[in-house]
């Protein structure tokens, strides 16, 4: 297997673990019974305390695995996955300067970006998932299209539905860090 596939079934698998976990958070938060339970509150309070660390992990992965599909296996962004970029990037140094200078303001400048971040993805996602002939999507000379799969794993993992599982994560660990106690 090659460096390219390895890659791809990595972010692959790992989106859909992203995704169980962000489904099992959840639960753990609006279901009454389990978030008193011992060890969920544990749990909570680990993830609460360790909040920007996780969500600067989320978004310098995001980060490495956009530059891997770009430079590496030279498949090229569309529009869409510049925007998409371009609310992603930034976070990761915010998230940085913020674990190193243990600063907290930064969670309400992530949950905007991520928001409209998860809007984005969710778009381009769906352009991607409808019929060829329904959707258009414009194109420059260097840019792919919007609609193009380029990745499609698992029968629904695309690039736009990895992105949009790491702002659903991102606006996770800011909901933990700002909401519970």
């Amino acid at each position: 297997m090659d460096i390219y596939n390895t890659a791809v079934t990595v972010l692959s698998v790992g989106t859909i673990l992203a995704q169980v976990f962000i489904v099992l958070v959840l639960i753990f938060i609006f279901v009454p019974p389990l978030h008193k339970q011992k060890q969920v509150k544990k749990f909570l309070k680990f993830l609460k305390e360790r909040s920007f660390l996780l969500a600067f992990g989320v978004a310098l992965s995001s980060i490495v695995g956009s530059l891997f599909f770009s430079d590496v296996a030279s498949l090229l962004p569309c529009e869409l996955c510049w925007k998409q970029r371009i609310l992603m990037f930034p976070q990761s140094l915010l998230f940085g300067l913020a674990v190193w200078k243990k600063e907290k303001v930064i969670a309400d400048y992530s949950t905007l970006l991520s928001a409209i971040g998860i809007l984005y993805s969710i778009y381009h996602y769906t352009l991607q998932m409808l019929p060829r002939d329904i959707t258009t999507c414009d194109t420059s000379s260097f840019l792919s299209s919007c609609s193009e799969k380029l990745i499609f794993e698992f029968g629904y993992i695309t690039i736009p539905m990895m992105t949009a599982t790491a702002f659903a994560l991102l606006l996770l660990f800011m909901l933990i860090h700002k909401k519970l106690k």
